[in-house]
Order: structure tokens, then C-alpha cells, then sequence
């Protein structure tokens, strides 16, 4: 009768543990996967809230731009049409600050948010005071002094967007790891219970384990890919980058990094719309992934930039490899609703040695060599060289803003004004 009674006991201890194991497990997965669902719908909401900052941002530079172009436009019948390209991008502007608000936002978002809409309201009407001066008969100084003020609204706002998207990826970073850590202590206390119920615990365990390892790495794997492309983004295309130029100083090896850029592709969104953009994307980076070698990186840096980080290779092989894709992109049709339309690609070379500064010298480096391949007139490559004529052509354009406002302040322009007759 002891004997029975042992044994009840037991088997009531063994059931107690096992059933008490079942229930903390269940609940253990039952709030990892909620948490993974959260922390995927975070990434995803995260990186659409980017997207739309930073086209808020390149919308307000688009305005400057125009801006700049106007005043570099000697007709005025020419500053009135370039008007056009102001109002796109306040328009573009207003879409894609709908389209930020319409994701779920934090205090310090909604904070950033409302300064910017009252810098907003400001910097429109010192735009359209700039662009009225600007097709006016007003002096070069009234001139110099509305786009004086219409650059401080612009650098107002894009200090405040780029302070907006800080706050949003250290959110996601700082959510990403509290999820990383709750998931070990979880599969910690997991383990040890499944310890405790033998064989049945293990299996348990392990599969808890093997699921979470998998979420975990999917998460991971959104947080350093392109949503569109599936491509490395540019944060982690950047950190491949400081790796190679770190390597170059250490080992004295030498790589290349190749900036490409699409030709024409605006004249598919603006005609086909913004999906078919979307998909010329998708098809071109397949091609191009299918083509790199095993151990380089293709990444997409934005819009239609992509990098390629050529590891242990020689300038004259990454010359032969760009040409090489230069062909297959020229070869290539992208065909959309019965429509074909060609497709060119222009690429910037930079070398990176043991002399290479950063990151930011080399991706502009490469950036400026890829302007100067579309400049001397697309669908070629370009390698950036200190002593290249074009390159310095090219870094003598970038720096004409400057001089121009040097100039005005200087007062070394002369306004004349010709009548108009028939």
C-alpha cells in the first residue's frame, strides 16, 4: 500500500512538473511569438516611417534646388517655368508628411513633427516670396536676401526631419535589442525547465529555441535589407565599407568600390508610375546579384543608387566587371503593360588603399565619379582620379552655389536688363 502510495506520488509530482513545464511553456511561446509579431510590425512601420522622412527630405531639397536653378537662369520667362518644379515638390511634400502621419507615433515624433509644420508654414511662404522675387525686376540684393532666407528655412527643416529619423532608428535599435534579450532569458528559463522533464522538456526546448533563433533572424535580417529589393541597405552596406577600407590599412589590400547609377529611371515612374519604378527595381537587382562574385556586396543606398563593394580587387578588374554590367543592363528590356523601355546604367569607381580616409570620402569619391559618367553622357564608368579633368570639372560645379553667394556678398555681379521687342 506505501509502495502504491510512492508511486502516486511520484507519477502526481512527475505530472505536476510536466503539466507546470506545458503551462510556462505555452505561455512563454505564446508571448515570444506575440513579441516577435510586435517587433516585426515595428520594423516594418519603422522603416515606411524613414522612407517617408527622408522623401520629405529630398522633396524640400528639390525646392531648393529650383530654387537655385531660377537664379542661375538668366531669362525670366525661363525662372517662371522652372516654378513648376517648386510646386512638385511642395506637393510631394504634403504626400509623403500623409503618409508619415498615417503610421503610429511616438512623443517625441509628434513633438518633432509639429516643429515642422510650423518651420513648414514659414519656409512656404518664404519660397513663394523667393520664386516672386526671383521672375521680378528686384535688385541682386533684395534677390540674395530672399534666398538667404528661403536656404535658413530649408536648413531649419532638414535638421529637424534628419533629427526625426535619429529618433526613429534608435527606437527601432533600442526595441530590437530589448526583444533580442528577452528572447534569451526566455529560452534560458525554457531550458532548464526542459531539463527538469527529461526527453520531453529537450524537445521542447529545442524547438522553442530553433523558432526563435529563426524569428530572431528574420527580424535581424529586415533591419539590415532593402523592404523592395531584399538587397543590404545602406546602413549595412556602409559598415561592409568601413570593414574594407579598415582591411586596406591593416593588410595594405586593395578594393573598389563601384556607386551605380540608374539612367532614365525617372522617365519611368513619371510615365508608368511609381510601381513600375518598383519593379524595374526588383528586376535589376536580381540581375545584378546573380552576376557580383560570391564574396563582394551589392547593396541598395537609395532611390536608384546602388553600391557594389568589390573585395581584393584590382582597379583594372573592377573596370572589367563595370563594363560587364554596364552590357548586361544596356542588354536588358523592361517591359510594363505591352510597353518596352530601355534601361542604361552609369558607375562611379573609387579605389580604396591603405590611403583611403572614411567612409564619407570614399562614397564621395565614388558619387562624384559616377556624376562625371553621366555628364560626359551616361552608360559608361568613370574612375575618380585626383588628376581627371572631369573630376574636377565636376567638383568645380558642385562648389558653383558657394561661389556664387561669395560673389553676391562680394558684390561682384553687374544686373543689366535688355527690353524685349518683337
Amino acid at each position: 500500500m506505501r509502495n502504491d502510495s510512492t508511486k502516486w506520488i511520484i507519477a502526481l509530482g512527475f505530472s505536476t512538473l510536466l503539466a507546470l513545464m506545458s503551462v510556462i511553456t505555452y505561455i512563454s511561446l505564446s508571448q515570444m511569438d506575440s513579441n516577435i509579431e510586435e517587433m516585426a510590425t515595428l520594423v516594418e512601420v519603422t522603416n515606411a516611417k524613414i522612407l517617408a522622412a527622408q522623401s520629405m527630405r529630398d522633396s524640400i531639397r528639390l525646392r531648393g534646388d529650383a530654387l537655385r536653378d531660377m537664379f542661375l537662369l538668366d531669362d525670366v520667362f525661363d525662372r517662371d517655368e522652372m516654378r513648376s518644379k517648386l510646386e512638385k515638390g511642395a506637393l510631394d511634400y504634403r504626400i509623403f508628411r500623409s503618409e508619415l502621419v498615417s503610421h503610429p507615433l511616438k512623443s517625441k515624433e509628434l513633438k518633432l513633427i509639429n516643429q515642422i509644420d510650423t518651420l513648414t508654414i514659414w519656409a512656404r511662404n518664404i519660397n513663394n516670396e523667393a520664386s516672386e522675387i526671383l521672375i521680378s525686376n528686384a535688385s541682386v540684393e533684395v534677390i540674395k536676401t530672399h534666398l538667404r532666407e528661403a536656404n535658413d528655412a530649408r536648413d531649419q527643416m532638414l535638421t529637424l526631419i534628419d533629427s526625426l529619423i535619429e529618433s526613429q532608428n534608435t527606437y527601432a535599435n533600442n526595441a530590437l535589442k530589448e526583444s533580442v534579450r528577452y528572447h534569451e532569458n526566455t529560452s534560458a528559463v525554457i531550458i532548464l525547465l526542459s531539463a527538469a522533464t527529461f526527453f520531453f522538456g529537450i524537445l521542447i526546448s529545442l524547438l522553442v529555441i530553433r523558432q526563435a533563433a529563426r524569428k530572431n533572424y528574420e527580424i535581424q535580417h529586415q533591419a539590415s535589407h532593402d523592404a523592395l529589393t531584399q538587397l543590404v541597405n545602406r546602413k549595412a552596406f556602409e559598415h561592409k565599407l568601413e570593414e574594407a577600407i579598415f582591411n586596406a590599412k591593416e593588410t595594405n589590400k586593395e578594393h573598389v568600390l563601384c556607386y551605380m547609377d540608374l539612367d532614365q529611371f525617372k522617365i519611368i515612374n513619371d510615365t508608368c508610375g511609381h510601381d513600375a519604378g518598383d519593379q524595374l527595381l526588383i528586376n535589376l537587382s536580381k540581375l545584378l546579384d546573380s552576376k557580383v562574385r560570391v564574396n563582394d556586396t551589392l547593396g541598395r543606398l537609395g532611390g536608384d543608387e546602388f553600391g557594389l563593394l568589390l573585395e581584393n580587387c584590382s582597379l583594372e578588374n573592377a573596370l572589367e566587371i563595370s563594363e560587364g554590367i554596364i552590357s548586361l543592363i544596356k542588354n536588358y528590356e523592361f517591359e510594363w503593360q505591352s510597353r518596352i523601355f530601355p534601361v542604361g546604367i552609369s558607375i562611379g569607381l573609387a579605389h580604396i588603399t591603405s590611403e583611403s580616409k572614411n567612409i564619407a570620402s570614399v562614397l564621395s569619391e565614388a558619387d562624384v565619379a559616377c556624376y562625371a559618367a553621366k555628364d560626359m553622357g551616361r552608360g559608361r564608368v568613370h574612375v575618380h582620379e585626383l588628376k581627371d579633368e572631369q573630376v574636377n570639372k565636376i567638383h568645380r560645379e558642385l562648389s558653383w552655389v558657394a561661389n556664387i553667394e561669395t560673389s553676391l556678398k562680394d558684390q561682384r555681379f553687374k544686373l543689366y536688363v535688355q527690353p524685349i521687342a518683337p
